[in-house]
């Protein structure tokens, strides 16, 4: 961190050397945008001078939309953190575009009536307008339309990060070419964003596997009417047993060996209603006999 004093001085001297603002000459390097350039602690003039030598066309980022917006004083960006309210904007069905919700009604009756290719168009400008670095609408375009071959959501927030990223690369490797410090920075850049990609797609996989298998069992599947889980035999042997039912057998089975209960077969009496299984129980104090005649599914 550098005092007042330090500052003003480095910063005069790249205002007498028309050279683009950086943090920490020879140290760090950091290319100044015009908001970095304005938060700094120096008079008005001063930095009118140091505006008109920013090169970067990086743009600061809301807080609260966090979307990057085009930056032109300090008043006019702080009116926009003011007045921007993320909770009033919603996003058109259409076009993908986010409006507040006054403007929403009026804009989905026109963009429902206009041809494909303009919604896309409009969508591609809201994108371009809120990136951090400026692109061009082919390289916006392209980024999406790999979005949508790749059958992923398309949402402005996403996109916008996914293409911040992008230009950092870009950056590294820029800055690489210029400094071999850099290199290491940027093979850590290179194996994190690596990772990241991996192990997004692995988590997309996973849920596509997974939305699949409840297609499949809502469409091909019994549920239980009480808990709405599957009810339908999905695989293994004809041998398996729900653990209540293996418990219940046993239990039965261990009544006929004590001579308490006997299943009497429903074809072994005429009398007996079809689709019922009579049970025996005998006392064991007495010589008493009851016959039970329990329908099935009870």
């Amino acid at each position: 961190m550098l005092c007042t004093p330090c500052v003003q001085k480095s910063m005069e001297e790249h205002i007498r050397e028309k050279t683009e603002p950086r943090c920490c000459a020879g140290v760090c390097n950091y290319q100044l945008s015009k908001y970095d350039v304005s938060c700094l602690p120096l008079k008005p003039d001063m930095l009118t001078s140091l505006l008109a030598l920013v090169i970067t066309k990086q743009r600061p980022q809301c807080p609260r939309c966090l979307f990057y917006i085009e930056f032109q004083t300090m008043e006019t960006y702080e009116q926009h953190v003011k007045f921007c309210n993320p909770n009033d904007m919603i996003p058109c069905e259409y076009c993908h575009c986010l409006y507040e919700i006054y403007q929403l009604d009026e804009h989905t009756a026109y963009c429902r009536n206009i041809p494909v290719h303009e919604r896309r168009q409009a969508f591609i400008d809201f994108i371009a307008s809120k990136l951090k670095y400026p692109f061009t609408p082919v390289q916006v375009r392209y980024y999406i339309e790999l979005q949508r071959q790749k059958r992923r959501t398309i949402d402005p927030h996403e996109i916008v990060d996914a293409l911040a990223l992008v230009e950092r690369g870009n950056y590294w490797r820029a800055r690489a070419q210029e400094d071999v410090t850099y290199r290491a920075q940027l093979e850590e850049y290179e194996r994190q964003l690596g990772s990241n990609v991996k192990r997004n797609e692995e988590l997309r996989r996973r849920y596509e596997e997974l939305m699949a298998d409840e297609a499949f069992k809502a469409q091909n599947c019994r549920l239980c009417p009480h808990c709405k889980r599957v009810v339908q035999h999905m695989g293994g042997c004809s041998s398996m047993q729900r653990i209540e039912d293996k418990e219940e057998q046993q239990e039965q089975q261990q009544l006929i060996t004590n001579g308490q209960l006997i299943i009497v077969s429903d074809h072994t009496d005429d009398e007996m209603v079809p689709d019922e299984t009579r049970y025996e129980i005998r006392g064991l104090a007495s010589n008493s006999t009851l016959i039970l005649s329990i329908p099935h599914g009870i």
